[in-house]
């Protein structure tokens, strides 16, 4: 399978497995979006790692649809990339709404964690994604697309046959 290519700047190390989803904006569609992460990583990778990335994926796509495309069709697609490298997994997500300032949102979540944590039923994602990431980073690119990357480490040996 071809996969699309994009300006971002690429992980680096020697690039093992890589995968590609394209989804529409509906929350229903993470019954298709977890299965197929457990299908091509699950027995890929040691459960330290691929439980937090399992969950950061859901919580990305589901911070897409919720808010990227608020106001945008459904029909409009999210895109999933997985690259796993020999010391590094990389999940890309790719959508079309407006862009947004990650680094000020991060701290104000911060702040409104300090504030309420308890009581606060959403607006956590944030925060969760990076501290289950080694590199949390959002990019616009050709003022269309917006990539949501999150990267982390692998420190113990992949479950990959070679």
């Amino acid at each position: 399978m071809v996969l699309p290519k994009h300006n971002l700047e690429r992980a680096k190390g020697k690039l093992l497995r890589e995968f590609y989803l394209s989804m529409e904006s509906d929350l229903s569609d993470l019954q298709k979006i977890i299965p197929w992460f457990e299908y091509h990583c699950g027995e890929l990778l040691v459960q330290t790692i691929f439980l937090p990335m399992q969950i950061i994926l859901i919580e990305g796509f589901t911070n897409a649809v919720k808010y990227a495309h608020l106001n945008l069709p459904t029909e409009t697609p999210i895109e999933v990339f997985v690259d796993i490298f020999e010391h590094l997994i990389e999940i890309r997500i790719w959508d079309y709404g407006s862009t947004f300032d990650l680094e000020k949102q991060l701290q104000l979540e911060i702040q409104m964690n300090k504030e309420d944590s308890l009581k606060r039923e959403s607006h956590r994602g944030l925060l969760l994604m990076d501290s289950l990431t080694d590199q949390l980073t959002y990019i616009r690119e050709n003022e269309a697309k917006n990539c949501l990357i999150m990267r982390r480490k692998i420190t113990r040996h992949l479950h990959l046959l070679f």
